[in-house]
Formats: structure tokens, sequence, C-alpha cells
């Protein structure tokens, strides 16, 4: 998916130390979300109060704006083990990130520095180990960024994407890639619309959900106050909406047609589960920038 990018239901979760559960699932085993796009102005539920209790739960869903999150330590500890499906991104994801306070679009374009502050990076595992802990620890439902993943890159933490502009030397230079990774964060072009955060968001699996996943809680937490004066866009942007903040991934802007193209397809792949039929991108050395992503799905 060659889209130009700008920066790119509902239940609170408990996480907050006895591990209940000892879960073993496989990627096959994800019960789907029941929210859909056409629902996304469910509202959503109460936080629970935050305790001293650490429950594994069998399934990460969404946590409501201002509920606290459990930190990237802890859900090192509830991620359930998961095969891995896409042999490719070992490289990517066996590489950690680094800390950016104070590097990025999240302190410097809004007050969002408290959700900086947690961005690092640090976990390796398998790749949907790794978007098991990105959910956990930003507070998504899982199976959604499973979805938006897939439509991003296949699952390919190797993607390049956002081609022909001016671009690091790593992602082709002159005409090269502005966008990378598994969920294609707009880094690699030289006047990047997310600065401070090359190369760990090509180099790092981890970092790269990391970071894609605290602009879209900045964004459901109502930090993104710009949003709402948006030209081609609905102006009802507010706190809250984790299908509006997908969206505006893509395109930068609320609800406009872009935004709603790309949430159809992401609607898709979670109907499909895309992602246990096909993942990742097998000839990525021929097939440089993995062409096929808009394939159609066939359950085997």
């Amino acid at each position: 998916m060659l889209n130009k990018r700008w920066f790119k239901p509902s239940t609170a979760i408990t996480i907050m130390m006895v591990i209940a559960v000892s879960c073993s699932a496989s990627v096959e085993d994800q019960t789907p979300p029941t929210t859909t796009f056409a629902e996304a102005r469910a509202v959503n539920g109460s936080p629970t109060a935050p305790n001293t209790t650490v429950v594994k739960p069998d399934y990460f869903e969404t946590v409501a704006p201002g509920a606290p999150l459990p930190t990237g330590e802890q859900c090192q500890g509830l991620v359930r083990p998961a095969e891995e499906v896409v042999p490719e991104n070992t490289p990517y994801n066996q590489t950690t990130g680094k800390t950016v306070a104070g590097k990025t679009y999240l302190s410097s374009n809004i007050d969002a520095a408290d959700l900086e502050a947690r961005i690092d990076g640090q976990f390796t595992g398998t790749t949907d180990e790794i978007i098991q802990w990105g959910a956990c620890k930003w507070g998504f439902d899982e199976n959604l960024v499973r979805a938006q993943a897939y439509v991003e890159s296949t699952w390919f933490a190797g993607k390049l994407g956002d081609c022909g502009e001016q671009a690091q030397e790593e992602t082709g230079g002159e005409g090269g890639c502005g966008s990378v990774g598994i969920m294609q964060v707009r880094a690699a072009n030289l006047d990047p619309v997310f600065p401070g955060v090359w190369p760990e968001a090509w180099k790092s699996t981890a970092f790269n959900l990391d970071y894609a996943l605290a602009v879209k809680r900045a964004c459901f937490e109502g930090r993104e106050v710009w949003l709402q004066n948006q030209p081609d866009a609905r102006g009802d942007y507010e706190a809250g909406d984790e299908w509006g903040c997908m969206g505006r991934w893509v395109s930068g802007t609320w609800y406009n047609d872009l935004a709603n193209d790309y949430l159809e397809s992401v609607q898709k792949r979670l109907d499909e589960q895309a992602w246990k039929v096909y993942v990742g991108c097998p000839d990525w050395e021929t097939n440089f920038y993995c062409t096929d992503l808009d394939r159609e799905i066939t359950a085997e």
C-alpha cells in the first residue's frame, strides 16, 4: 500500500501481581473483537480502578481514555506464546529500540510528552508476540492491531513504502522510500513526518509498533486537538474513537475519504482474520516493495 501517509471496542482490561491464567495460545486461537468500523462511535466502558494485581488475560481489549495503562515490562509477562509465522522478520524482531523522550512529534507538536516517555521498544519475540505486547502496553484491541498491521505491511517488518522522494540512503536515497516497518512509520524521508525515530523505526519491530501505537494513544486520549479543524474531514474529533484514530494514521485527518477507504480495508482484513492465511513477504529480496499486499485472501 503506497498511499501518502502523515501521522499516521470497548472494555477496560484489568492489568495492574497475580498471574491467574497460564495461556499458551497460538495466533489461530484468538477471538475477534465485537466492535466493527460501523460501530466506531460506541461508548467506551468505565475504566477499572488501578490495583496491585496483574491478571494475565486471554485477550487484550481496548482500555478507555484516562484509564491506567500497564508498563512495557509488565506486558512482557502477559504476552501469550505464539509461533513465528514470518521468519523473514527475525532480525527486526530480535532488535530492541531506545527511549526518544523530547525528540518526537509527541512532545514537539502536541502535549503528549508523558506518552512519548513510555516509548522504548524494549521487547523481543515472534511477530505476533510483539503485536500482543504493543496492544497490551498501549491499551488497544489486539485483533485491531493485527488487522491494521496487516493492511500496512502484511506483517513484514522490513516493508518500505511511500517511495519516490528524498529518503535515507538505506531506504533508497534519491527517489527512495519514506515509510518503514510493520506499521509504515513515516520516518525515513529526509524531512520526516515523524522526526526522532530513525533508524529504530525500521530496525526494530517492537519500536515501530511502540511508536505507532503511542501516536494512536495520543489521538485516542484526545490530545490531537488539531484534528478538529482539518479540511475535507468530519469536525467531530473527540477522545475514545479507536477507528477514527486508525484512519488518521493514513490520512492525517479525521474520517475523510482516504481514511474511510483505509478503515474499510482494516475491517475486511479483520473479518477475514487474514493474518492466519498469508503473512509476510517471503519473496522480499526480489519483490523489494512487497507489491502483492492487496491480494484476495482465500482460506485454506
